[in-house]
């Protein structure tokens, strides 16, 4: 119990930096369209049934893109959806350099597999915000349960990183505090756990992605792969060399898995994130980020049902 009871700290890696793709032009309003310098015509066009009442839109950065003779501009608005708080929101909408032609939806690198908008969306929201972990969206990440969980209001969100060896072992202490509460017949919230990978360890980036991959086989089997190579990192029998290379069930895995760490590490990276775990709670359709414990005490106190 001294092990589980011990601080969960020291948690301060960095993140591998990340150079913006996508230099930021000067947004002087001489050089807007005159429809996008009108605020309530900009507000109409974004605005619909599926998105909600939008109002004050507004211009915030103008950005190159690799895109001949396009440029992607980045709107901040306030969008009133019925019976839900108001709230600034982001867009990406394109424009031709002539200025005459808008474009809206979805622009996709074949090559790198990934939504332009979505990238740009990001990154801006990292340069933005007052810290990494409010620019994190965990709701729109790929996560692992513990358990199915079939409420996610009240539950936690913890974001780790397996690479470094003070992840693997915290994750284990939090999974292994969360699961003698449960033994104790405590009631304990739901958990659900998002690998993100800051590119140390190739194998231990193999090993979320086939958790990852395991889990969308199989829900549930993600969780338990996580807490095996948390506790034997390499020496996790199904990461084999020989099983890797003849394993069409490992090969599957890790071929599902991939694409959603790659998108988990991006968002992480464009957030600007450097110091992990970071938790999350659920709340209705939002998830708000909380202070780090940095005791047993203050987990458990985390981990139980209020």
């Amino acid at each position: 119990m001294s092990l589980l009871m011990a601080p969960v700290m020291g948690f301060g890696w960095s993140s591998p930096i990340w150079s913006s793709e996508f230099p930021e032009v000067s947004v002087a309003p001489e050089t807007l369209p005159e429809w996008v310098r009108d605020s309530r015509r900009l507000s109409q066009m974004l605005g619909g049934q599926s998105v909600g009442d939008v109002s004050d839109a507004q211009v915030i950065q103008r950005l190159s893109t690799p895109i001949e003779g396009l440029d992607a501009l980045v709107i901040e608005a306030t969008i009133s959806k019925k019976d839900q708080e108001s709230q600034r929101e982001t867009f990406v909408l394109y424009v031709d350099t002539t200025g005459r032609y808008l474009m809206a939806g979805l622009f996709i690198d074949m090559e790198q597999n990934r939504n332009l908008g979505q990238v740009i969306e990001r990154q801006v929201r990292g340069e933005r915000a007052d810290s990494p972990a409010q620019a994190l969206r965990p709701l729109e990440m790929h996560g692992l349960d513990a358990e199915p969980i079939e409420d996610p209001d009240g539950s936690l969100i913890v974001v780790v990183d397996l690479g470094p060896e003070i992840g693997r072992r915290n994750f284990l202490r939090i999974a292994a505090l969360r699961q003698s509460l449960r033994e104790e017949g405590r009631a304990v919230r739901a958990l659900r756990v998002i690998p993100v990978s800051a590119a140390h360890d190739e194998l231990s980036t193999g090993a979320m992605a086939m958790a990852l991959g395991y889990d969308t086989l199989n829900p549930g089997d993600g969780y338990q792969k996580l807490l095996e190579y948390a506790e034997k990192s390499h020496a996790a029998p199904w990461l084999d060399k020989d099983r890797l290379r003849d394993d069409p069930l490992l090969k599957q895995a890790m071929g599902l898995g991939i694409f959603r760490l790659d998108d988990n590490s991006t968002q992480a990276l464009l957030a600007r994130l450097n110091t992990l775990p970071l938790v999350y709670e659920v709340r209705g359709n939002r998830a708000d980020s909380l202070p780090v414990p940095t005791d047993g005490d203050e987990w458990k106190k985390l981990l139980l049902l209020p």
